[in-house]
């Protein structure tokens, strides 16, 4: 594992002592900082006064780390450090350049491989930003560049601390507020008193992380995305025994609408055992899949289609559509007293045909020989053999709201055309949400159903947001 210390370079970070200094480097009471670090670089300067020169800030962060104990006892280190410095134009009022910090960095540099035996010195970066130091859009995007190389060469186990006191107020604030973002749980950042001779560790990053993956996966949960929510989650690492559920209920809700009812139950076991607050909660979402009987899957559809709709996902929604209204006639067939040929319930079966094409073949061109049984001759079935008339006509009426935009399905698989909401209202005659309520009363009437029809992600939703809440 890697230690890596972000610092800002601010114009107190180095001071000289017992030394006298030309009096050119001076501002007022305090010193250019361009000026001074330039005139300490110099060679004859830097071996005569090194020893008199301390660096408050990174010093107290390095005696956090551990850093000098390790190194009097020649132990070596895997610290790697980036300091952030400014260089303005020459553009640039003398007033404020010549407080830029960046012969301070190369200064540090020198006196932090010297003092500290840091394995080589390539492994101490200085970043360079030339923008105004002291606005705090320009430091915003200095540091959204900045960060993103860095954490190119940050591994999964490295530790990431920031040190957020040298540098102007805009610095630091963006050091913090974005270097918390880039490295999430790696973060740790450090803060400096004068009462204290080490640096002493904030817990902002924890809340800042927290605030931007609650934002992050709630924002998922809205589009229905629980494979990425589910990632975001494990990649957190976070140690709350919530996460472990809210991965669980995750998976749930994926395998879930993938028809993988089986698997999906067995996710809501530890969860079950372990909140007793949830548990009514977890325990319906269990009893609403604890069959793979086809009914249940017709219901799952209707949600599916929900999600279609509420996420704009066109296609899958006509792929819904066609798959319920299908699914439906079906098992009203059945019901009706209808036997298959095959699985596939492409062809009546023969005693079944024999006994009753006389009834069919009156209401429709089919013969059970020439061609596969669609939903046209399937309503004509229902029609004529349901035990419940009223059950039949209203199934068949919501039917055929459900099946008039099921025809742009075939442009999608056979042409790749384009699909969108405008055309599948003009060809449904009625809105989207009006397609999605002619499947419940479809679903209530071939059944004659009573079930609860909450949507059922909505409900899981609710339940992650919940545990969301309980964790961040």
């Amino acid at each position: 594992m890697t230690t890596w210390l972000l610092a800002n370079v601010g114009t107190r970070d180095v001071q000289v002592h017992d030394t006298e200094l030309p009096d050119d480097l001076r501002n007022g009471k305090t010193f250019w900082a361009r000026k001074l670090g330039d005139y300490l670089l110099k060679p004859e300067i830097y071996k005569a006064s090194q020893g008199q020169i301390t660096m408050p800030m990174i010093e107290k962060a390095l005696r956090y780390l551990d850093v000098p104990r390790r190194a009097e006892k020649g132990e070596g280190s895997d610290l790697k450090i980036v300091l952030f410095a400014t260089d303005q134009p020459e553009t640039v009022q003398d007033h404020y350049r010549n407080n830029d910090t960046l012969p301070f960095a190369h200064l540090m540099r020198e006196l932090l491989f010297d003092r500290y035996t840091l394995a080589k010195k390539k492994d101490i970066f200085i970043e360079t930003a030339q923008e105004r130091p002291s606005d705090y859009d320009l430091m915003h995007a200095f540091y959204s560049t900045s960060l993103p190389k860095i954490a190119k060469n940050i591994h999964a186990g490295d530790a990431v601390f920031l040190l957020v006191v040298g540098g102007t107020q805009q610095m630091n604030t963006m050091l913090l507020f974005l270097g918390s973002q880039q490295f999430e749980a790696q973060a740790h950042p450090l803060y400096v008193s004068e009462e204290s001779n080490r640096a002493i560790e904030l817990d902002i990053a924890r809340q800042i992380m927290g605030a931007t993956l609650r934002r992050n996966l709630l924002s998922l949960l809205e589009t229905y995305a629980y494979t990425s929510a589910r990632d975001l989650v494990v990649s957190a690492q976070l140690a709350q025994p919530e996460a472990r559920y809210l991965i669980d209920v995750l998976e749930y809700a994926d395998l879930r609408r993938n028809f993988a009812f089986h698997e999906a139950i067995k996710k809501l076991r530890e969860p079950i055992k372990a909140l007793p607050k949830h548990r009514p909660a977890l325990e319906h979402l269990q009893n609403a899949i604890d069959s793979n009987d086809e009914r249940v899957c017709l219901r799952e559809t209707i949600y599916l289609a929900e999600i279609a709709k509420q996420t704009g996902d066109w296609a899958s929604l006509l792929a819904r559509l066609h798959r319920f209204s299908e699914g439906s006639l079906q098992l009203a067939a059945e019901a009706a007293g209808v036997r298959w040929h095959d699985k596939g319930r492409k062809k009546f079966h023969k005693s079944w045909w024999k006994e009753h094409s006389e009834q069919v073949e009156t209401k429709s061109s089919f013969t059970n020989e020439e061609r596969e049984i669609d939903r046209e001759v399937l309503k004509v079935v229902v029609q004529l053999f349901a035990t419940d008339a009223g059950r039949a006509d209203t199934l068949i009426a919501a039917l055929d709201v459900v099946g008039r935009p099921i025809g742009l399905r075939h442009n999608i698989v056979h042409r790749f055309a384009p699909v969108s909401q405008k055309e599948i209202e003009q060809k449904a005659e009625c809105a989207i949400e009006d397609l999605i309520q002619a499947m419940h009363t479809a679903y209530h009437a071939a059944f004659n159903a009573h079930d609860d029809m909450t949507f059922a992600y909505g409900q899981v939703n609710a339940l992650c947001r919940e545990l969301i809440e309980a964790m961040l």
